[in-house]
């Protein structure tokens, strides 16, 4: 497992902005890069200190960590829902042009997002909460549409909120997947792993 040891809050939301510049280049990406940088400083306060699950029964060690567990889970979706594109479109899983790909870059913008409505709301309809918060600030760092309906609909394989467009499920798939405690992801750098949450965010709280 690769692991990136943070030291406090502030190198953490570096080091997880720089997982975003990775993720959606700027120089393609620039106005979802700005949009996804935007909410995750807006709501960093209290996503940091989340774990990915309220109760700890279905995620992975490193997803139910406090702080950063729901970061970890979050650079775990983003990693499989890239995964899940490129074979969506058909190139061989590595290959450099899901970078030029407009769909993908919208889902990892959804995949870097969609949990941050469990700063309200650890239930099944967390993702609109997600759209309502993400929509909250009229005329500023707008999202598409489809990064919106991802987010809403990303609790398909976990709930009655059904969704058909394949870049919904897609997104949905990843969740679901990354959640799994059995499945693990070698390629993800993690904000910190399990055993370090003793050491690590109680020094610096922002809440």
């Amino acid at each position: 497992m690769n692991v990136h040891s943070v030291n406090n809050h502030e190198e953490a939301l570096i080091w997880f902005n720089l997982r975003i510049d990775e993720y959606l280049q700027k120089e393609f990406d620039d106005d979802i890069n700005e949009s996804v940088k935007y909410f995750v400083q807006k709501y960093w306060k209290e996503i940091v200190d989340l774990p990915a699950s309220s109760t700890g029964r279905y995620h992975h060690k490193t997803e139910n960590l406090k702080p950063y567990g729901l970061l970890n889970h979050t650079l775990r979706v983003v990693y499989l829902t890239k995964e899940l594109g490129i074979e969506e479109i058909g190139y061989p899983a590595g290959y450099d042009k899901w970078k030029n790909n407009r769909s993908i870059k919208m889902a990892i913008a959804a995949a870097f997002l969609h949990d941050f409505g469990k700063v309200e709301d650890f239930g099944a309809q967390h993702g609109k909460e997600t759209v309502r918060m993400l929509t909250e600030v009229e005329g500023k760092h707008p999202l598409p549409p489809e990064v919106l309906s991802m987010c809403k609909h990303h609790m398909h394989n976990w709930s009655f909120i059904h969704c058909v467009e394949v870049w919904d499920r897609i997104v949905a798939y990843a969740d679901y997947l990354a959640s799994r405690p059995s499945i693990h992801l070698s390629e993800v750098t993690y904000l910190v792993k399990e055993g370090q949450q003793h050491v690590l965010g109680t020094s610096t709280n922002h809440k």
